[in-house]
């Protein structure tokens, strides 16, 4: 007999439990008064669709790690219940288990593997975040109407290097809405999209409401599962009919909705048109400049916008720095100890870092330049700063810089990074905010993120913008 999960408590004593993981963590090593150890966790759901979070530690996590796959199902026994940490608690089970080396893991029956549901899901729409707080978790299906790169961040706590993606997502309420995903996640869904076959649907489970920029979600990584729909053959990729069916009302939706305009899931209400995302509207950039003349919002989080414009022209010479240079530990500004100055080109040996009182041998360089953009109505002058920067040019800054030093090309081939951007329109998503330094303030406009205009890109944005002139004209 398997005693439900529902049922369990910290005073049960002998107990057995039939489960699937659903999620498990990577393996984390941590250091506290007792020494060293490492732990991972898996998230478990029994046949009424309760859920409990387990975690195991040291010999258990040798034992046990490659065991547990994901959406297996398992019997638990010989493990301990304690009451869970309210400020990690995932679900609303009041308890968590934790096993030892000594804990008891055997593949459940197959007759009583098809009992077992592969998650559950309570989704919300978007909208619901705007009246939740920072930290607060909710479950949403949506579909991707912007992918972003993965990138390589550095975690300034512990300076090691974890990847980041960010995907916008919009639901049948209208509203879109920014995701960051983490890990392994990244690459759900793949890098090269552009051909335009295929659209790509997501289910998330307990997404983390925050604020950045306005509202937005991030996903722990195992919590999302990727549906890519190929418009071609007007199939789906997967079989699993739990979520497919909510999925294929969205994909309705979508399919007779993707013209017209999202509203950018935010609390502030007063920053209009210039919160909509890709998905809404654009804004020229003399729009842009009226929109930022007294306005309030440019001291707070600042006004954000879609411009469609192109490079006019940028500050970059192989004479003058287009890049910082920063500690890979812990992302502080470094100093070459060839000259005393921000760090240099590629002769320099080796720089400082003060923070972690340390030589660095393979510093990061970030970007850092200035770019002037025009449409029909005006130009604008824009500071691009870090992943900006990659997304925009396709190279690190690192790679930039090596191609100054060339053999034989005298650095034209670097230059011509910079010149080829060029030759192309971009859409720009722009903020505009206030910023003080030495007692003076400024208004400061910095690129956030671009997309180059081409093929698919331009024949989605004519019919957006055709939908919103025709929903005007109404």
């Amino acid at each position: 007999a398997y005693l439900k999960i529902s049922d369990l408590t910290a005073y049960a004593e002998k107990w057995r439990i039939l489960a699937r993981v659903t999620n498990k963590s990577p393996i984390r090593e941590y250091t506290n008064a007792r020494g060293q150890g490492k732990l991972f966790n898996v998230d478990l759901i029994d046949a009424d669709g309760v859920e409990i979070r387990a975690s195991f530690f040291q010999d258990a996590v040798d034992k046990f790690y490659y065991q547990l796959e994901v959406n297996k199902a398992f019997l638990f026994s010989n493990g301990s219940i304690k009451p869970a940490n309210p400020r990690f608690k995932r679900f609303d089970h009041p308890c968590e288990l934790t096993f030892g080396s000594d804990a008891e893991i055997v593949p459940a029956p197959q007759e009583e593997v098809a009992t077992i549901p592969k998650t559950t899901l309570a989704p919300k729409e978007l909208k619901a975040i705007l009246s939740m707080n920072v930290n607060d978790t909710l479950d949403v299906i949506g579909v991707c109407n912007r992918i972003y790169q993965t990138s390589i961040i550095t975690v300034r706590s512990t300076g090691a290097q974890k990847e980041k993606r960010s995907i916008s997502i919009v639901d049948s309420s209208g509203y879109v809405c920014d995701v960051t995903l983490w890990g392994n996640d990244c690459h759900l869904i793949p890098e090269n999209i552009d051909d335009g076959s295929m659209e790509y649907y997501v289910a998330i489970k307990r997404a983390r409401v925050e604020e950045f920029n306005g509202r937005r979600l991030s996903s722990n990584t195992g919590n999302i599962q990727v549906f890519a729909y190929n418009l071609t053959k007007n199939t789906w990729d997967t079989d699993e009919l739990l979520l497919l069916e909510a999925i294929m009302e969205l994909q309705k939706w979508y399919s007779e909705n993707n013209a017209r305009q999202f509203t950018k899931v935010s609390n502030n209400s007063s920053t209009g048109s210039g919160q909509n995302v890709f998905g809404g509207g654009m804004q020229t950039i003399s729009e842009l400049h009226q929109q930022c003349q007294n306005s309030t919002e440019l001291q707070n989080n600042g006004l954000y916008f879609n411009v469609v414009a192109s490079i006019v022209e940028t500050n970059v010479t192989t004479h003058k720095k287009f890049y910082w240079t920063s500690c890979p530990s812990c992302n502080k500004k470094v100093t070459s100890l060839s000259d005393g100055a921000l760090g240099g080109g590629l002769d320099d040996d080796s720089y400082h870092c003060d923070n972690c009182n340390m030589e660095v041998k393979d510093p990061e360089r970030k970007y850092i330049f200035q770019l002037t953009i025009q449409d029909a109505t005006d130009t604008l002058r824009l500071s691009v700063l870090g992943e900006s920067g990659t997304e925009l040019i396709g190279m690190s800054a690192n790679d930039v810089e090596m191609l100054k030093y060339r053999p034989g090309i005298e650095g034209q081939e670097f230059l011509d990074v910079f010149n080829d951007l060029r030759r192309s329109e971009y859409i720009f998503r722009i903020q505009a905010k206030n910023e003080t330094w030495q007692d003076e303030t400024r208004l400061k406009y910095r690129l956030m993120s671009s997309e180059k205009i081409q093929g698919d890109t331009l024949t989605t944005l004519c019919k957006k913008q055709a939908a919103m002139i025709d929903e005007l004209l109404r």
